[in-house]
Formats: C-alpha cells, sequence, structure tokens
C-alpha cells in the first residue's frame, strides 16, 4: 500500500496533481491541511474527481467528510491521546505514532497507524536526524493495526522499508518537493 499525503503548504496546481496520481493507481490519498479552515478543505475535496473519494482521508475534519460522503478519517496524535473524536459507524480510521511502543499499544478501531520518522524528513529539514524509527521495527506486536511507514521514504530506500516487515509506506516530501509528483510516485511504485 502507497499513502500520498497532500503537503501543508500550497504546490502548483495540486489538485490536479492528486487527480492524476489517483487515475495512475494511487490507493489512498491524505488530504492534509491543519492550517486551512473547513470551507477551504470543501473547495480542496471539490476539486478531486467524485470517482476517486472513496480513496481520500481526511485529516481532522469529519464535518467534511460528511458534506462530501467520505468514509475515511485520519485522526491526529494529539487528538487521539486528547480523546478528541467521534467514532461513527461506517467509517475507517487511521492514526500517527512516533515510536513502536504506542503503535503496539493501539486499539482495533485503526485501521492503520503511520509510525514516523522511518528516516530524517525529507519535508521537514532536521526532523527525524535523532529519532528515526526505522530500527525499532522490528519490536512490533500489534499485527491487528497496518504498519504505514512514513518521513524520508523514497525509491533508494523503500524496497528496505518494506523488508523491515511494515505493510505500506506514506509518501510527503519526495512526491511535493518535486518538479513532477506523478514522475516521482511511479519511481517509488515500480
Amino acid at each position: 500500500m502507497i499513502v500520498v499525503i497532500s503537503p501543508e503548504q500550497n504546490y502548483p496546481k495540486e489538485t490536479l496533481w492528486a487527480n492524476r496520481l489517483l487515475e495512475v493507481g494511487l490507493e489512498c490519498f491524505h488530504i492534509r491541511k491543519p492550517h486551512w479552515d473547513d470551507g477551504a478543505v470543501c473547495k480542496y475535496v471539490g476539486e478531486i474527481d467524485p470517482s476517486y473519494h472513496a480513496k481520500i482521508v481526511l485529516h481532522d475534519r469529519l464535518e467534511v467528510s460528511q458534506t462530501y460522503g467520505i468514509k475515511r478519517l485520519h485522526i491526529s496524535e494529539k487528538n487521539r491521546k486528547n480523546k478528541v473524536m467521534e467514532i461513527k459507524e461506517g467509517m475507517t480510521y487511521s492514526t500517527s505514532v512516533h515510536n513502536m511502543a504506542d503503535f503496539n499499544e493501539l486499539e482495533m478501531i485503526w485501521d492503520y497507524a503511520f509510525v514516523s520518522p522511518i528516516f530524517p524528513s525529507l519535508s521537514k529539514v532536521g526532523y527525524g536526524q535523532n529519532t528515526a524509527v526505522f530500527h525499532q521495527l522490528k519490536s512490533r506486536k500489534n499485527f491487528h493495526t497496518k504498519l504505514i511507514g512514513l518521513g524520508g521514504v523514497a525509491p533508494e530506500n523503500i524496497s528496505n522499508v518494506y523488508e523491515a516487515g511494515v505493510d505500506g509506506v506514506a509518501l510527503l516530501g519526495y512526491i511535493w518537493q518535486s518538479y513532477n509528483p506523478l514522475n516521482s510516485f511511479i519511481l517509488c511504485k515500480s
């Protein structure tokens, strides 16, 4: 499973690229725009072809998900720990953790969780230099929640991440720091 996460900052023609990624087989597109209001997120979702809405995951945006009939929500680590969430029937939930101890304690309501940073981040300068969790993956005890590796994932290390036992990877920096997100995705996919 390969997930792409939207960049926090605007990327030129971002929704056009998102549609293209979905068109060539992206399984899951996370819309994470923490500094946007619901109206801006609604406009963004409206620019994604409705045939791909089943592949969209919204970050902490229950109201927007209800507006568009999107059945997938990502609950941030902060909101999960503070229990700022409402579990609804028929929804699929994901979350984030930053170490294997927290991943191993996740309850069964979580379909998958981002574990990060697997490697030093490509999008956040300096993040993960001393806190990368790649070496912790072997301590996995939770197999009811899919483990998605995030942080520093690129074509040159993606096979190592899969060999370490993850169920998928999430791409952010490698996709959105390139001039052609589609080519970057295809390189990771192959």
